[in-house]
């Protein structure tokens, strides 16, 4: 296996640094406030990052109580050729941290872009991860498609004609995700109130020739 050498280091280094302000300073972060770009700008001077065969390894300052940085690994596993045969243009990424998959896209296309005569991209993106992320490495930035959008704006992803199609697919699937996350969520507090609820009700003794009012209703006269 290859050494690393510190020049090759330098080079990634200051790839990444140079993504993550591009980023803030684009149509990417105009919506971040002024704290958060501050946040970002703060990573960029301080994130660590080696390559070596195809494996990026990127290193970010962590903003909680926890020791130790905040580690992602990048890989680029081959795309499954069965998805489509004969493909002219392929790509792939895959992101973990914490032992967690962020997320993994493999595209493959035939034909010419950007009207591929057949296209294939399977995805598969983990809300809850990419939050916890957010909040371990990012947590000015409040938003985890923010995190995303600025993930994908780094260098790991391949730059070829497929690159489009697998930033909309995968922003697509996150935001899927998040919303089955926020619904089983809501799901999950409105069961515990009404639990807390039925716990706490007081033993009195109600009369039976009056109607209760609904919360937000008037009692009838």
């Amino acid at each position: 296996m290859a050494e690393l050498t510190q020049q090759d280091d330098d080079k990634a280094v200051t790839a990444y640094r140079d993504a993550i302000t591009t980023w803030v300073d684009s149509a990417g972060g105009r919506d971040l406030d002024r704290m958060a770009k501050s946040q970002l700008r703060d990573v960029a001077a301080k994130l660590a990052c080696t390559t070596q065969d195809g494996r990026v390894e990127l290193r970010l300052p962590r903003r909680t109580r926890a020791k130790g940085d905040v580690v992602i690994i990048a890989t680029h596993p081959t795309p499954d050729a069965s998805l489509l045969e004969d493909a002219t243009t392929t790509s792939s990424l895959r992101l973990c941290w914490d032992d967690k998959e962020l997320f993994s896209v493999q595209a493959l296309a035939t034909g010419a872009a950007p009207e591929f005569e057949e296209l294939q991209v399977r995805t598969a993106c983990d809300g809850r991860a990419l939050i916890e992320l957010r909040l371990q490495a990012l947590p000015l930035v409040d938003e985890p498609a923010d995190v995303l959008h600025l993930l994908l704006a780094l260098p790991w992803l391949p730059e070829n004609d497929l690159a489009t199609h697998v930033r909309n697919r995968l922003m697509e699937d996150l935001l899927v995700d998040l919303c089955d996350i926020e619904g089983s969520e809501s799901e999950h507090d409105c069961a515990t109130e009404k639990e807390d609820g039925a716990g706490e009700r007081p033993m009195v003794r109600r009369k039976t020739s009056e109607s209760v009012p609904v919360a937000g209703q008037k009692r009838k006269k």
